[in-house]
């Protein structure tokens, strides 16, 4: 599974950004992924829960937000959707053409960290 993998790469980054902010409780993580990535999103919960484990990043809820895989046609100009797992016709959907440029659906990024400023607010600064 892929997605065991990439999960365990987010903890790392979440744990390390809140090493380095001095945070001590994230209540919330929220993920952009492009549907390009086909990743299943209850496997990244799964993952998450059991490698977090142990980790200050334990207990923060996924929250995922897929974009859609979307293409401007060389031709027409146009954007258009497919859905790259089932059309069985990948052309632009305004002219037919075969020329075309993915626009978005590769995205995998960590939008943002929501923290606890209640469970934050004692931690000292240096």
């Amino acid at each position: 599974m892929h997605e065991r993998a990439v999960t365990q790469s987010i903890i790392d980054i979440v744990v390390d950004k809140m090493k380095a902010e001095k945070v001590t409780r994230v209540d919330s993580i929220t993920l952009v992924i492009g549907m390009m990535h086909d990743y299943e999103t209850h496997w990244i919960e799964h993952y998450y829960n059991e490698l977090s484990a142990g980790t200050p990043a334990h207990g923060a809820v996924i929250k995922i937000e897929k974009v859609p895989i979307s293409f401007k046609c060389r031709e027409c100009g146009k954007n258009f959707t497919l859905d790259v797992f089932k059309d069985r016709e990948m052309v632009c959907k305004h002219c037919k053409s075969e020329k075309y440029d993915m626009v978005t659906g590769r995205e995998f990024y960590i939008k943002e960290m929501e923290i606890d400023d209640e469970d934050n607010e004692n931690v000292e600064e240096e």
